[in-house]
């Protein structure tokens, strides 16, 4: 359908092949609210309602069925509280974001059994999204991980040529399962995100980084790659900021207090397959860096538990893995 004004718009309860809703105005954005809920959809759910501020709220909750959830021109001034909501939905193929903000995308269940067209290599996808949240979503693919098809579980892949605009900017991602893709996260386009307590394995490549990804911060994810894979890949890496080929990440935070993912009583960095370090002090922190990639290494790590900016080393702090 067609959308134009201010009405609210509820779709709930329906067995469906597609469902599309568009704005036919792009100078007069839609201002209804949008729900759509408990539908079982075959094939394709697409949603452009051209928001442009935070007026509006939209509900994609409880849907199942074997499709893609498309969502794009949900922009939203600044807000307290999330009002445009993709939760709970079921047996997705893939999830694709685009032109987003403030959006809220928690406890789905994202799904590839096979791939059969190339929208379905990809778990979920973002482009130019900011400010939003992703968390809880389970994001598995099913299948052998083919050596003639890349899959991605999770991508942020914004435009190289053009990145200052179309960059994925200030996102948090936390506490997603990402499990049996060719590449786990790759990060094409992105800056200033938080990437935390995810759970990465049996994937080929657990990182895969691109071009253009910068200030990002990326602590207290379990790398387990696949028997023979690798935990990271780098393409196209050179140093400092605001460039297409910059790599400026952060891979750990300030040693402090909280049950980190590898069940260790502190947060640091990341848990890494593979480390055999030692942990002296019995704080469950690695006290060796890792170098995991040839273009990557430490720049300013001078405590244990590896406080500071990390540009070319991916340092191991880990969680009670050293006596494991």
């Amino acid at each position: 359908g067609q959308t134009n004004g201010a009405e609210d718009i509820l779709i709930s309860n329906n067995t469906a092949k597609t469902i599309s809703l568009q704005s036919t105005n792009m100078a007069n954005p839609y201002r209804g609210n949008i729900s759509i809920l408990s539908n079982q959809i075959t094939n394709h759910l697409s949603i452009s309602p051209n928001y442009l501020d935070a007026q509006g709220e939209l509900s994609v909750t409880d849907n199942w069925g074997n499709y893609v959830i498309y969502l794009s021109h949900v922009y939203s001034t600044p807000v307290t509280e999330y009002k445009r909501i993709i939760r709970r939905n079921r047996e997705v193929k893939s999830l694709d974001l685009r032109g987003c903000s403030y959006v809220l995308v928690e406890d789905n269940e994202i799904l590839l059994s096979k791939a059969v067209a190339q929208v379905d290599y990809i778990g979920m996808s973002m482009y130019s999204v900011s400010y939003s949240l992703i968390r809880r979503n389970t994001i598995l693919h099913n299948e052998p991980i083919s050596l003639y098809i890349t899959t991605f579980g999770f991508k942020l892949d914004g435009d190289v040529n053009q990145y200052a605009s179309f960059a994925n900017k200030n996102n948090i991602i936390e506490e997603n399962t990402i499990n049996g893709w060719s590449r786990g996260i790759l990060l094409n386009g992105a800056q200033d995100n938080t990437i935390r307590s995810n759970d990465l394995e049996k994937n080929s490549i657990t990182y895969a980084l691109g071009r253009y990804h910068s200030g990002n911060q990326i602590y207290n994810n379990k790398s387990i790659p696949v028997s023979g894979g690798r935990h990271s890949f780098v393409d196209y890496c050179e140093l400092g900021d605001f460039t297409p080929y910059s790599c400026a990440n952060s891979w750990s935070i300030e040693k402090m207090a909280g049950t980190n993912i590898g069940g260790g009583p502190f947060m640091g960095g990341n848990y890494w397959s593979g480390y055999s370090g030692a942990d002296a002090d019995k704080d469950g922190l690695g006290a060796l860096g890792i170098e995991l990639e040839g273009k990557i290494k430490d720049e300013s790590s001078t405590m244990k538990w590896f406080v500071g900016t990390l540009v070319i080393i991916l340092l191991a702090v880990l969680g009670y893995i050293a006596t494991q």
